[in-house]
């Protein structure tokens, strides 16, 4: 019979052969060619980057002369700007917010000194009402915006609400004109919304500022960017939604705010992230990553980054060196140059089938090899451990059949204790037999279940109490917590009490210097869970995810000498699987361990 010890030689000579007579000689011939293809390939892409700087220099002239072409067109009054673009004049254009000051002419207040006079100081306001009537008829637009806005609020003060919205109404038409900065159309359509709250007409309120949002987003109003977050935050809250700017145009509105002052030249291009701003004196079109990638990237089948942006893989002139906005990357050409494909045909023809054949015999000889070593390990280690397991019981009925071969004059009740620590050890014996004959059944799959419905508190109470009783408990306490009513579950009861006995006896061995262990069952979200709960020596994190695997014990039990034959937690996810459960662990070493048993409930 063959020693654990022997396989592992025979393991590591094997090893050793496949090493000496496959490896090494396969790995200089593979090295070798690999070291001609390297010098090959480094050849065909320097001829290949000087190709591709030729191309990327000619393409960086065609752009060049793009922009300029782009710039000669929209100084144009009736030039249309193409789609993915925003024309911009003055720094105004359709955007959410504008990168330049709005030029809109303001409300006076000169006209309106003896009006606000009178609504004020006299608090006379008929009269005030009849003197904003009168400049409301006004030629000029901004007197007209400050006129409509007085008569809106002062019907507002004597609670006329229809006249002041109508007056606001007027108001909200006025297009070229502005009030404290900030445009006619959009400062009346505000005073809509604050009456309509002030009034508690929420209806009203809702649909003024679900109105107001929809103009905002469609940039229907020159604003600054404070402004414009001001007025959405504001109109959100009425409305009563969280504010949701399109973001295509904040990103629009965003990268123009950050270009235009950038500006320090007659004309120029300038990018930021996907957006590029070309401009020519005090116009300029703004061209989004939709326009970018048709016009001049699909075109000359190149990939422009601005600042920031990731460069992609190939050959790339910075933007300074390319005299343009953005860096631009020619993809790398992977075709094979004519030239050098000759010359690699042969090496490329062997080195595939030799890699191919070296793969499969170092893989087949590392799988026997493994296979052996874990054989080996396994069997030394199980061999050993049931060894252990059953030496005990076997010197406890050898030696208490000797003392009574001893002693035939024995008395009765010295006789009677002696047969019946023999018969403890006859049923930890049978146990083992049955553990290993149960484990065997369970791993061939011949071990069938016979489900039925049981309360799951009254096992563990049963299993408990029994546990109790064994001389292996001597000196512990088990708590035994269990509700009272009843766990409903469909289980073998057989099955199920050893997987609960398997986990009493691991936290007796375990417990170290602890004599307290917990095992409760309780209902759960998904059916019933059966813990068992020792304070003592805990497993490490790195042995937790294999310790449910057959024949697998924790090297730090080892160590102390913990006898064991490493099958019982295995035991356990099985039974447990075949209820249609799961169990799991949570341990801490030298803090003990908690063991769960999750059971799907009755239906």
């Amino acid at each position: 019979m063959h020693r654990p010890g022997d396989h592992l030689n025979i393991s590591r000579g094997i090893l050793a052969a496949v090493v000496v007579l496959v490896l090494l000689p396969s790995t200089m011939l593979v090295t070798l060619g690999i070291r001609l293809m390297d010098q090959d390939r480094a050849l065909e892409e320097r001829q290949r980057r000087e190709l591709a700087d030729g191309a990327i220099d000619r393409t960086a002239v065609l752009l060049q002369k793009e922009l300029a072409a782009i710039q000669q067109r929209f100084v144009s009054a009736a030039w249309v700007p193409p789609s993915g673009t925003v024309l911009l004049r003055n720094g105004q254009g359709h955007l959410l917010y504008q990168p330049s000051p709005t030029a809109l002419p303001e409300a006076p207040t000169e006209p309106f000194v003896e009006a606000d006079r009178a609504e004020f100081q006299s608090g006379d306001a008929a009269r005030a009402l009849a003197l904003c009537t009168r400049l409301a008829s006004s030629t000029s637009a901004p007197v007209r915006a400050g006129a409509l806005l007085r008569i809106g609020r002062i019907h507002r003060k004597a609670l006329r609400l229809d006249a002041a919205l109508a007056a606001w109404n007027s108001l909200a038409e006025i297009s070229a004109a502005a009030i404290a900065g900030e445009p006619a159309g959009l400062v009346a359509r505000r005073a809509r919304c604050r009456l309509f709250a002030d009034a508690n007409r929420p209806t009203e309120l809702r649909q003024e500022a679900a109105q107001l949002l929809t103009d905002l987003y469609d940039a229907r109003w020159p604003l600054d960017h404070n402004t414009f977050l001001l007025v959405v935050q504001q109109a959100s809250q009425w409305a009563g939604v969280a504010p949701d700017v399109p973001s295509e145009m904040s990103r629009q509105a965003a990268a123009a705010l950050a270009l235009w002052p950038q500006r320090r030249t007659v004309e120029g291009a300038l990018c930021d992230g996907p957006y590029t701003l070309i401009w020519q004196l005090d116009d300029a079109l703004l061209a989004g990553p939709r326009y970018r990638a048709e016009h001049w990237e699909a075109p000359h089948s190149v990939h422009l980054t601005c600042a920031g942006e990731p460069v992609p893989q190939g050959v790339s002139h910075q933007a300074a060196a390319a005299g343009l906005p953005w860096s631009v990357t020619i993809a790398p050409d992977t075709a094979p140059l004519r030239e050098f494909s000759a010359r690699r045909a042969a090496l490329l023809s062997a080195l595939p089938a030799l890699l191919v054949l070296i793969c499969a015999v170092a893989y087949f000889a590392w799988r026997a090899i493994r296979r052996e070593l874990g054989i080996a390990r396994l069997q030394s280690d199980f061999v050993a451990a049931v060894s252990h397991e059953f030496r005990t019981p076997l010197t406890s009925l050898r030696q208490f059949n000797e003392m009574m071969l001893d002693e035939p004059s024995l008395a009765p009740e010295a006789r009677l204790s002696y047969l019946k620590a023999q018969g403890r050890a006859t049923d930890r014996l049978s146990r083992l037999v049955e553990t290993l004959l149960d484990f065997g059944r369970m791993e061939a799959g011949r071990r069938s279940y016979q489900l039925e419905p049981l309360d799951a508190g009254a096992l563990v109470r049963d299993i408990s109490a029994e546990f109790s009783a064994e001389p292996l408990a001597q000196g512990f306490t088990v708590d035994c917590r269990t509700p009272c009513h009843a766990l409903p579950v469909d289980a073998d009861r057989e099955a199920l009490g050893r997987a609960v006995w398997n986990l009493l006896h691991n936290a007796v061995k375990y417990s170290g210097a602890s004599r307290d262990i917990l095992v409760a069952a309780e209902r759960a979200p998904s059916g019933v869970t059966i813990r068992v709960v020792d304070h003592g020596l805990g497993i490490p994190l790195d042995e937790q995810p294999r310790l449910f695997q057959r024949f697998v014990r924790g090297e730090s039990i080892r160590k102390l000498g913990i006898p064991g034959t490493g099958i019982g937690l295995a035991m356990v996810r099985h039974i447990t699987e075949a209820h249609g459960g799961s169990v799991d662990l949570e341990s801490k070493e030298g803090e003990g361990s908690t063991f769960r048993l999750m059971l799907p409930g009755r239906g």
